[in-house]
């Protein structure tokens, strides 16, 4: 890999492209084999990373879905609530939403909603920068092997 390529993968990694590509650039640069074994623990370690990044992702978008169903059931709990604590004032659906988004309660599980999302948006961008970073390297690594195939050496 060309300096500048590493230099804007280590920009867009926020560090140094062999640590977000598992390695993947100073064994290139070292002018390795393709199937070396280092290579190989190297690759497996960068799965483990998007296996363990999918996993987080997965659950984010869990307790984000799972959010979501809890704020309806507390609109409709604290509509009900409405309707016992003053019936004249909060008898339409609308009045007795009103008072729902307005509690404390309803409030506060919007922060947490809220929290969930980012944590949920940050995990996915995660995951899909390395799996792009992944086939980059894909890419390279292809590359590296039909140059071995027609020159004999990677330059």
């Amino acid at each position: 890999m060309n300096r500048q390529a590493e230099a804007y993968y280590s920009h867009q990694a926020g560090g140094s492209h062999s640590q977000s590509h598992g390695g993947a650039a100073q064994a290139h640069s070292q002018q390795q084999p393709a199937n070396s074994e280092a290579q190989l623990e190297k690759m497996y370690t960068w799965l483990n990373n998007l296996e363990l990044l999918a996993e987080r992702y997965a659950s984010a978008k869990s307790r984000r879905v799972r959010l979501e169903h809890e704020r309806q059931v507390v609109i409709a709990e604290l509509q009900l609530q409405a309707e016992k604590e003053d019936a004249i004032r909060y008898k339409s659906s609308v009045a007795q939403e009103a008072y729902a988004r307005r509690h404390d309660r309803y409030k506060a599980l919007l922060v947490e909603l809220e929290r969930a999302v980012y944590v949920e948006e940050k995990s996915y961008r995660a995951l899909q920068k390395r799996q792009w970073l992944y086939e980059a390297w894909r890419s390279e690594m292809a590359f590296s092997r039909a140059q071995i195939g027609r020159y004999g050496s990677v330059t």
